[in-house]
Parts: C-alpha cells; structure tokens; sequence
C-alpha cells in the first residue's frame, strides 16, 4: 500500500470524525411551511450552534397530520425513525408543532430526559405556547431557541433547571422581557403621540361654571345598591410539578421524556 494511500485514507478519517461526533437530525423540518426561507435557515444556524456547544441535538419540526398518531407517540417516532439525537444514547430534545391538530410536543431522550425536565420543559414552553396562538410562529420557535440555550447552559454548568432548584428564575426573566417588549414599544408610541396633542385642552367639569359658594349640601345620605364579588383560583405552587421528567417507551422501544400542550 502506497504512502499517498495511506495519507488519504488518514485525511477522510479526519475529516468525517468532527461529523460522527455530533451526528444528528436536520435541524428544522418545516413541513407546515410556517417560516419563510431566511427564518428558517436563521433557527437552523441557531440550533445546529446549540447542538455543537452542548452535544446535544436540539430541533424543531412542524407538520399538517399526524398520521392518525397521538402527538407524543408521532413525536416520539419522527424522532427516533429520522436520526435525531447524538452519541449512543441519542440525547437531544425536539419541538414538534401540528397545525392539524394545534398541539405541541417536546420530546427528548438520552441525556435530554435529564437536562429537560418537566418544569423546565413547562417553563420553556410558558412563552413559546402564546406566539403560537397568535400566529407568530418565528418568534415561539425563536423563544423555544432561547429557552433551550438557557437549560443546556445551566445543565452544562451543573445546575439542572427542575422544581426548588432555583434555576428557574433566569428562564423567568427571559419570558418577562419577551412579553415586556410589546408593553414597551406600546408605552413609547402611545407617550409619543401624546406629546404632538399640543392643542388639547383638559376637560372642564359642571363644577368649573359655578359660582363660587352657590352650592350646598343640605344633607346626604348612603345607599348599599349591590355587591359585585370576583373569585379566582388559586394555582398550587410550580403547577403541582413533583421534580424530574415522566417518560414513556416508543413503539420502538426507546425511552422518551418530554411533554405536550394546545395553542
């Protein structure tokens, strides 16, 4: 066997190591055409980014049918049947949106059951769950991004996001200012055209146009007319989460985490 040959043979085992290492599922399947061509290839460079730092594939998928399927058991399959998760274990976690059925699901396997659990999968999806409802499907899969980049960083750094861990509060942050963002930009316009109604006069009340010391009070009296009462339920703390992930065993007889929702 030839030098060259050898060094060839050197060369291509190289370069497909860095490949091997982190093999995995494509990233974004937009089956549901939600995203247009430059948002889809930003969360692409997005996600394939996470699954690099982290080595763990993080993924998003949106199809039109189940298949007839529950969205977990659809989930889980799609996961397991197109090559997502890396390493032996395959650990990732995938968001998939069904526009047929309007529900979600996250599922993970692998080290994802671990780092993903169902308080923090739920917290995630606290701000992914809305920009659904309404339509704004770049940015739910946007904050999904950025839910599962806060998770990996904590469970990289040791600290797994889960009930009474306290690792929930950076995640918290990340939904307030999301949702503060629109209350904001309406404050700042709202304030804005305030300040050109330089012509507006305030109001004159029916007091303004009497005559000073014409009015008086003879007497007064209080009349109860009807009690109007609000009740609202009280939610059990973190939303009665025991800690950890539930999991379940696909039909191909791997196991699962993860969780669902409607939007």
């Amino acid at each position: 066997m030839s030098k060259k040959f050898i060094f060839l043979i050197v060369v291509i085992a190289a370069a497909l190591s860095p490949m091997t290492a982190y093999a995995k599922g494509v990233s974004v399947t937009d089956l549901a055409d939600l995203l247009t061509s430059a948002e889809e290839s930003d969360l692409s460079a997005r996600l394939d980014a996470l699954s690099e730092k982290y080595g763990m594939d993080v993924s998003a998928v949106t199809t039109e049918s189940l298949g007839g399927k529950s969205i977990k058991a659809y989930s889980d399959d799609y996961y397991d049947d197109n090559g997502y998760g890396v390493g032996g274990e395959r650990s990732g976690v995938m968001l998939l949106i069904d526009m047929g059925t309007r529900f979600w699901a996250v599922t993970t396997r692998g080290l994802g059951i671990e780092w993903f659990t169902n308080y923090g999968i739920d917290l995630m999806m606290s701000g992914v769950g809305p920009r659904l409802s309404e339509g704004e499907y770049a940015a739910a899969l946007g904050e999904y991004a950025a839910g599962a980049e806060m998770i990996l960083e904590n469970a990289a750094g040791g600290h797994i996001v889960d009930v009474d861990s306290g690792g929930g509060a950076d995640l918290t942050v990340i939904v307030l200012v999301s949702s503060g963002v629109g209350l904001v930009a309406a404050l700042v316009s709202v304030t804005a055209m305030k300040a050109r109604l330089r012509s507006v006069r305030p109001e004159r009340l029916a007091m303004d146009y009497a005559r000073a010391g014409s009015f008086r009070l003879t007497g007064g009296r209080e009349v109860f007319l009807f009690r109007n009462v609000s009740v609202m339920p009280i939610e059990r703390e973190h939303g009665g989460h025991s800690g950890g992930s539930s999991t379940r065993v696909s039909s191909s007889g791997s196991r699962h985490g993860g969780r669902t929702g409607r939007f």
